[in-house]
């Protein structure tokens, strides 16, 4: 059984699509689906075109980093077996194999096939509030109240107010004199050249990154923090370090 409070069903009047009326009695779980957790964090109104998008991209995102282990999560199997369907007729069906299925219950009636489906496989992940808290530190990103709610539910986090705040070395620290290697060895004219390089290079031992899928593109990510380090940084704070050499 789950926790249900006011933030619970706060939630639910913003998200409860995504959860059946079993979920949305028992409140806050252990664990939530991946497409909920999308609709949780970045839930969107009734025409919001762009918000239901942003949401589905974030869906893409958490499934993609647990096929790959980068979120803890536990994957789920359903599979449902083939189906055909018929329909009786009373009269003589053009179709000589249908002709020959008759209805054994009823001699007057011919048994059409109306519809063949395929056996289908469904695969959905399951994310604890711990694993999902891990993760969207990493990404840098802002709990939803709805995730926060979640956190604060099952786990008594403190609310993540800014990850840049958090002690330990920072990505200057541990990857700058690397960076500004790879950029004289290379001689790379732009911010965004010397990225794909490192993005290139950051299966090497010596590299201080790994990569992952973030927004639909591949990144790099700190392997001793597990901070992401966004193109975004490099333009506005590590290009300019870069290229002033150390005295």
């Amino acid at each position: 059984m789950g926790i249900v409070n006011i933030e619970w069903r706060d939630a639910m009047v913003d998200c409860g699509g995504s959860f059946n009326k079993d979920e949305q009695d028992n409140g806050w779980p252990e664990s939530l689906k991946a497409d909920q957790i999308a609709h949780l964090q970045r839930w969107w109104k009734r025409g919001d075109f762009q918000g239901r998008r942003k949401c589905i991209s974030l869906l893409s995102q958490i499934t993609d980093e647990c096929k790959t282990g980068i979120i803890q999560s536990e994957e789920h199997i359903k599979i449902i077996p083939s189906e055909t369907t018929y329909k009786k007729i009373y009269e003589p069906h053009h179709d000589e194999f249908m002709r020959t299925h008759f209805d054994a219950s009823d001699p007057r009636a011919y048994l059409i096939k109306t519809c063949v489906s395929e056996e289908k496989i469904i695969t959905w992940y399951t994310v604890t509030a711990l694993a999902f808290k891990n993760w969207i530190e990493s990404q840098r990103m802002t709990p939803s109240t709805h995730i926060q709610s979640w956190f604060n539910a099952q786990c008594q986090f403190p609310a993540i107010k800014d990850n840049n705040n958090k002690k330990g070395p920072t990505w200057k620290e541990l990857a700058l004199p690397y960076m500004r290697k790879v950029f004289e060895d290379g001689k790379y004219p732009t911010c965004w050249r010397l990225y794909e390089a490192l993005i290139k290079e950051a299966d090497k031992k010596e590299s201080p990154f790994y990569t992952s899928m973030h927004a639909g593109e591949r990144c790099l990510i700190l392997k001793q923090t597990g901070k992401n380090f966004l193109p975004s940084l490099m333009q506005k704070e590590a290009w300019k370090l870069i290229k002033i050499k150390p005295k």
